[in-house]
């Protein structure tokens, strides 16, 4: 699948997001390849319509926001380990990342009438508490 995304097509929105999908049940190490699909499935999310539009571009949403989360974490845990200032260069993109995907999502999820306990629980975590920037 990758192989036909990256060398022939990548127009096919479902296509993408199915891969993102598949990628995200592998762990943290293909978190990068998650938000890369999750990200060319949106730039063609306008070939869904309706009920299919709305479910599928809240779980890309949802995809990209819990890979950039996992980089976090997992930069966090590196951070603990090792203290220096790559590491904590690195934590911040990524915390930076998470923040602004699950604040991306949770707009959506507002938008569209959608679920937003789980967005707004990895909004918040991500501010570190900071209400403000996830509020309306």
């Amino acid at each position: 699948v990758e192989r036909h995304l990256q060398r022939i097509d990548q127009s096919d929105p479902a296509l993408c997001m199915k891969y993102a999908w598949f990628l995200s049940k592998k762990g943290v190490g293909k978190s990068r390849k998650v938000i890369k699909w999750s990200e060319t499935a949106l730039e063609n999310k306008h070939q869904w319509k309706g009920a299919d539009y709305k479910k599928n571009v809240y779980l890309l949403y949802q995809l990209r926001a819990n890979a950039a989360n996992a980089l976090w974490t997992n930069a966090e845990k590196k951070l603990v380990e090792n203290r220096s200032p790559e590491a904590q260069s690195n934590a911040d993109k990524f915390r930076g990342q998470a923040k602004n995907f699950s604040r991306e999502w949770l707009d959506y999820a507002r938008a569209s009438g959608q679920n937003t306990k789980t967005p707004m629980a990895l909004c918040v975590s991500a501010t570190q508490g900071d209400m403000s920037f996830c509020k309306e």
